[in-house]
């Protein structure tokens, strides 16, 4: 239904109905949705039936591009150029930006525990929350008998050591008793292996760019959306911080120069590692088949991925292509075979079995074994353990054979 309550477009100024809908499907980390309906079948069918009338944004041209019209400075640019444009301008202006992952979510590293590294913080019934001066620096936990506490930290009774001095006034406050979850400990560690016996800063910068990045590591599955994704945050925290000269991340091929002898970055003339991935967006490693389909098509090219591997295996995409010379000369061989057969069957008719020769007997019986034993392996394949790339060979050697 449409509501009387209206929102304002930070762009134009202009004010957008607000309509409450039980019907539209909204994305996982979303509660509203807007409705733009010269983009939307849906939006433009909601919007006739409430009376709403709506601009135009979108052109066709002839050659089938799609450009923004009526859109200010953004007309004429593609969907993308202006999604990027838009994008940045909300940046600029700080009212919208990026997304981000949908599964960021707060890190709640506090513990009500003695073991842990202290928040240098103090809280004063003056100034508030302070933090301790980096002069001041590290907190250190004091020496206690006991390390058991019914409902609270045990750091909460040593009160020679809660009660201080506020930085900002001097007068009476009191420190934080929570410590940092271990896991922030252990988020850094690789850092300080590089470095362990600095006593002036947590690891030299030319020391950590020496032996970074860790070349093996060796954990538990649950290691990987923990404690390597904490890693990955610390890594990215010291590379802002200048302490380490990398954050680790993934580069495109645009930003690779592969000329040389090793491939670089680009500008800085940094070296770079080349790894096998899954393809994903965050990693700039996603390639798009298309320009192999439109030369060789799309059956050619669904065949070569069949032959490439089988299923529990991943594909290295450039290195697996290899396959798909074989593929060719298969189905040039194949089509081959199938012309001369169409071409004998046209002008002789069927073979007559007691025109052949001994040696042709012998060589008959061979192929219809070949056949026979080719039909069995790929059934198998097909139906019990789906090695269809197992499958395709077998057609190959026939083929050959025949």
């Amino acid at each position: 239904c449409l509501t009387p309550v209206t929102a304002l477009n930070v762009f134009t100024g202009q004010e957008v109905p607000v309509i409450i809908s039980s019907q539209e499907q909204f994305q996982d980390h979303l509660d509203t949705v807007i409705g733009v309906p010269d983009c939307s079948v849906e939006a433009a069918e909601l919007a006739s039936a409430l009376g709403l009338t709506w601009d135009t944004v979108l052109q066709t041209h002839p050659d089938g591009r799609v450009t923004l019209s009526s859109s200010a400075e953004f007309t004429g640019l593609s969907r993308q150029e202006a999604f990027d444009a838009i994008t940045q301008k909300a940046r600029d202006r700080g009212v919208g930006g990026h997304f981000t992952s949908t599964k960021l979510r707060d890190w709640l590293i506090s513990r009500q525990r003695y073991w842990g590294t202290p928040i240098p913080v103090v809280h004063c019934p003056t100034c508030g929350t302070v933090a301790v001066p980096e002069e001041e620096l590290p907190v250190t936990l004091p020496q206690l008998s006991s390390l058991t506490a019914k409902g609270k930290s045990p750091l909460e009774a040593a009160t020679h050591w809660t009660n201080t001095q506020c930085p900002r006034c001097q007068g009476p406050a009191q420190r934080e008793t929570d410590t940092m979850d271990t896991f922030v400990d252990s988020a850094w560690y690789y850092f300080r292996y590089t470095d362990p016996r600095n006593t002036q800063q947590p690891f030299d910068h030319s020391l950590a760019d020496h032996w970074m990045p860790v070349d093996v590591y060796i954990g538990g599955q649950e290691h990987a959306v923990m404690h390597l994704y904490y890693a990955r945050f610390f890594s990215h925290f010291c590379k802002d911080l200048h302490l380490v000269s990398h954050s680790g991340q993934y580069l495109s091929r645009n930003d690779v120069d592969f000329s040389g002898p090793e491939p670089v970055q680009i500008g800085s003339g940094r070296s770079v590692k080349v790894t096998w991935e899954k393809m994903s967006k965050s990693k700039h490693n996603g390639l798009v088949p298309q320009k192999m389909v439109d030369q060789y098509g799309i059956d050619t090219v669904r065949l070569c991925i069949l032959s490439a591997a089988p299923p529990e295996q991943d594909i290295l995409w450039d290195h697996k292509m290899d396959a798909l010379a074989g593929v060719l000369r298969w189905q040039a061989r194949l089509w081959g075979l199938v012309t001369k057969l169409r071409e004998a069957r046209q002008t002789s008719g069927s073979p007559n079995s007691e025109m052949l020769s001994r040696k042709e007997h012998v060589e008959a019986k061979k192929l219809w074994t070949l056949k026979n034993a080719t039909v069995s392996a790929v059934t198998h394949h097909y139906t019990d353990d789906f090695l269809l790339n197992a499958a395709i060979s077998r057609l190959m050697i026939l083929t050959r054979a025949l």
